[in-house]
């Protein structure tokens, strides 16, 4: 089996993910706040907004700003902002799912993670990534009911 070819070096790109509530009666399920994402990539100096909606996509020029600009108008919103790099796209099949906000920015930022379904699930996952720690073993135990969340993990190991 070869091994997949990359498209751009790595590390060339940011990304920012964004996460909010929903109006979609069947998204109230999941945890408040994190029931839909979107990302806002950067390309030629420019920030473009990506959101993927139930009845289409929506494409917004955001300009010319910094990450923390970005980041902090969206939290003085209400919203939750994490700033990831984006991983080099290889030459491989990603693999078949739904279309969800959550499967575009999966893909967006080049993640494989078939496990990561709802946004909260991708929170913690991004969380735990791009840890400095990068725990990657039994992340998706930390997003059950009766564990501690993945930022409680986090601050344990850190102050251990």
């Amino acid at each position: 089996m070869r091994k997949p070819e990359l498209m751009r070096p790595r590390g060339q790109s940011l990304a920012i993910v964004v996460f909010g509530p929903s109006q979609l009666g069947y998204l109230q399920m999941l945890k408040p706040g994190y029931q839909h994402c979107l990302v806002a990539t950067q390309a030629g100096g420019q920030w473009h907004l990506l959101d993927p909606l139930s009845n289409g996509t929506e494409i917004s020029l955001l300009g010319e700003a910094t990450p923390c600009e970005i980041i902090d108008a969206f939290r003085a919103r209400g919203l939750d902002a994490l700033a990831v790099q984006r991983r080099a796209p290889v030459m491989s099949e990603m693999p078949v799912s739904a279309y969800t906000c959550v499967e575009v920015v999966k893909r967006v930022l080049g993640i494989r993670a078939r496990r990561v379904q709802t946004p909260w699930q991708l929170r913690c996952y991004l969380e735990i990534v791009h840890s400095p720690h990068r725990m990657r073993r039994g992340w998706f135990n930390s997003l059950r009911p009766d564990s501690k969340s993945a930022r409680d993990r986090l601050r344990r190991r850190g102050a251990a």
